[in-house]
């Protein structure tokens, strides 16, 4: 009786006498029974290589093209953006903080205003002397310890006004 199976040499499995290669490794006899058709059925059906037409060619060229201008278009753009990003910043840099550094001056109270004009008026009198009169204001200051520096300027003119006198 004979046997409508046989025993695969690679892997030992009962292969039909019919069938064209090893249902368990993919041997065959082409192959003759080799190793490496063990590890055929792991790899992906690739199917057969179909070459293509010429219109695909020239769209596959013409769609490649476009990609190549849009990214070197974007590339330059993207410099230039970052170019003119820098330049944005650095101008911002260089003048916003003058401008920061105005706006307390422009948005003083008018007692600040005040105080500066008689604290130069002040200096004036005294002939430019600042010690003389930091020293004034300074005595008025332990005289009223509560006022606020207003008083204590307007307090040490008079005071230099009544001494000269």
């Amino acid at each position: 009786m004979m046997s409508d199976t046989f025993r695969c040499p690679n892997c030992g499995a009962n292969v039909p006498v019919k069938a064209k290669a090893c249902p368990e490794c993919g041997s065959d006899e082409e192959t003759g029974w080799s190793e490496a058709a063990r590890y055929l059925h792991l790899l992906p059906d690739r199917g057969e290589a179909v070459e293509p037409s010429r219109r695909q060619w020239a769209l596959k060229r013409i769609t490649s093209g476009i990609a190549m201008t849009l990214v070197v278009i974007l590339c330059f753009t993207q410099g230039i953006l970052w170019g003119m990003l820098s330049l944005i910043v650095l101008v911002l840099i260089l003048t916003v903080p003058p401008l920061l550094q105005k706006i307390p001056q422009k948005s003083r109270s008018g007692s600040s205003k005040l105080q500066e004009g008689l604290y130069q008026s002040f200096v004036e009198k005294a002939r430019g002397d600042r010690a003389l009169v930091d020293r004034l204001i300074t005595y008025e200051q332990r005289l009223n310890p509560d006022g606020t520096r207003s008083q204590w300027l307007t307090d040490a003119l008079d005071r230099w006004d009544r001494d000269r006198r």
